[in-house]
């Protein structure tokens, strides 16, 4: 990937040359020795994406045994970007080499650091690895192939983006980092070259998060910080004040730096302009200005995401997401009604696209906003969370008819598989949010069940149907019972086999004496609850088998 700009120091570059201020060249990302001797270049390679030129200078490899190479999307100092095409499966692919006489130790650690913090991530909103080999001294890995552009170039290209539209890019990168959040892992360098912009199956913009490389595993300690003391790791512009101190950093330093990015996005611009670094690590110390022409929600919430103080910072990605949605959600009685709206997009909520091995909103800690009647604004929090499917077994699980598994799926994940009927007790929560993933498109229909009244086959209950061509909630006495439509919308298209998960998000809420059903991010419908519900619900598949993943509950109580 080639930048105009020194990502230092923001100054302006031409085209491969150096930065006399920081002197370094254009480089991704640098390491930054605090003594300011030196500078090295990390190990990041060109962004991969198929609309960068081929190189001439770079030298074909001999093809890796099980890929056929197309072409160069990129080359940097340390290896070469192809596009590639997986033999065995069919799809087009790109594979990042990197040539083994560019790799110290450390070098070599972090690549494999990437590749194994990315084969931790399953989700839509992550760039996918799917493999990771040697050939000879070189080490490969093996990435899906996007078409598109990064924010970098789509910023340089389009300008300032409208606020509105903004958030919704911006969410999509959260609910990413909220999936890497929940398996112990910091990015640590979020800014716009490592966010690449394609585009859904529906045409809509989709934003997916690239390079690992800087990577911090949290998790039950695993991982290293692979810095030597005094080295700081990351993009100083967007680089949250902690970083400068520490390499062992938590989720907000991620927060920090999109919220510089979501500044750059709103302004079309960094934030700094060209100064040196040095300069821009004392900037850091106070908060950034944020311009006035924003709404007064959309400035609130960028003071809270890139505040200096940690403890005056948004602590968590579902606190973040949540903060998001109130945000694109707000009445006009609200203070972000002043929120532009966009043509083709007034009104509409950005949609969630589900992952491949845990639900976009199966998070601790997660948020949502809903409105009584009234249109008093009333705010629920996550009170713990209760895994209903562990992947080993079904413990717990009651089958009705037909036949049910823990399975593997197409990915590796461990699912829960079957057709016919199962059901599964609930704890006995107030309020609360159930919440999976489902790939029904191997059967006809499927039905989540819930908000049962009364006991044996005569019991009423709610459903909702998922069905090819439509998605509809509704309520049906007895087993055999006529279906009574209350609310539906059109199905999502289905996905595209090479850029999208099977799965999709289901999210069946109770909260304050109502129902609501969402379905892969959209509102399908709402109802009333009643007093006397049996905390069950159950899955159903007919036509073939469906697979549901990440199962699990969400106690909800209101934030005080």
């Amino acid at each position: 990937m080639v930048s105009n700009r020194c990502n230092l120091c923001g100054k302006a570059l031409a085209a491969g040359a150096s930065c006399s201020t920081c002197t370094t060249g254009p480089a991704e990302t640098v390491a930054v020795v605090a003594d300011a001797t030196s500078t090295e270049p990390s190990d990041q390679s060109p962004t991969v994406h198929a609309t960068d030129p081929p190189s001439e200078n770079a030298s074909r490899t001999a093809d890796l045994p099980g890929y056929e190479l197309l072409g160069v999307l990129g080359q940097g100092a340390m290896g070469v970007v192809y596009r590639a095409r997986q033999i065995a499966l069919d799809r087009f692919v790109a594979i990042k080499l990197v040539r083994g006489n560019t790799l110290n130790n450390t070098l070599r650690a972090r690549f494999l650091q990437e590749a194994r913090s990315s084969a931790k991530l399953k989700h839509p909103n992550i760039v996918i690895v799917y493999d990771l080999g040697q050939l000879g001294e070189q080490l490969f890995l093996v990435m899906e192939l996007l078409e598109g552009e990064t924010l970098a170039q789509h910023i340089a290209r389009m300008g300032k983006i409208d606020e509105r539209r903004t958030w919704m890019l911006v969410r999509q990168a959260v609910a990413g980092l909220v999936h890497a959040e929940q398996v112990g892992i910091v990015h640590r360098d979020i800014k716009p070259e490592n966010l690449f912009i394609t585009s859904s199956g529906d045409g809509e913009p989709f934003l997916k998060i690239m390079d690992f490389g800087l990577a911090l595993l949290n998790q039950r300690g695993e991982g290293e910080a692979l810095t030597n003391a005094g080295e700081i790791l990351g993009t100083p512009i967007y680089m949250a004040p902690e970083q400068f101190a520490s390499s062992r950093v938590d989720a907000r330093a991620d927060i920090y730096s999109l919220g510089v990015t979501a500044l750059h996005m709103l302004t079309g611009q960094t934030p700094y302009g060209n100064i040196s670094i040095w300069k821009i690590v004392a900037k850091k110390r106070v908060p950034l200005p944020i311009p006035t022409h924003l709404s007064a929600a959309g400035q609130a919430l960028l003071h809270r995401m890139t505040a200096p103080q940690l403890g005056d910072r948004i602590a968590t990605h579902a606190d973040l997401l949540i903060a998001i949605d109130r945000l694109l959600d707000a009445r006009p009685s609200e203070p972000a009604s002043t929120i532009p709206e966009p043509p083709k997009l007034a009104r509409r909520r950005w949609r969630w696209f589900v992952l491949a091995g845990l639900i976009v909103l199966a998070l601790a800690g997660a948020t949502a906003v809903y409105l009584r009647q009234g249109h008093v604004s009333e705010e629920w929090i996550a009170d713990g969370s209760i895994s209903l499917f562990d992947g080993k077994n079904l413990a717990g699980w009651r089958f009705i008819r037909g036949t049910w598994k823990p399975d593997k799926d197409a990915e590796g994940g461990t699912v829960l598989s079957g057709q016919g009927i199962i059901a599964r007790p609930l704890p006995d929560f107030a309020n609360y949010r159930l919440q999976f993933g489902v790939d029904s498109s191997q059967c006809k229909l499927v039905e989540v069940q819930f908000g049962f009244v009364g006991d044996g086959p005569s019991a009423s209950r709610l459903m909702l149907r998922i069905a090819s061509d439509s998605i509809a909630i509704g309520k049906q006495v007895g087993e055999d019972g006529s279906f009574a439509l209350i609310a539906s919308i059109p199905a999502p298209p289905g996905p595209d086999r090479e850029q999208e998960t099977p799965y999709r998000e289901v999210h069946i809420e109770r909260l304050a004496g109502r129902w609501k059903a969402y379905y892969h991010g959209k509102l399908v419908g709402t109802t009333h609850a009643v007093a006397n519900e049996r905390t069950e619900f159950r899955l159903s598949a007919d036509g073939g088998a469906a697979r549901f993943e990440t199962i699990e509950i969400m106690a909800m109580k209101t934030s005080p």
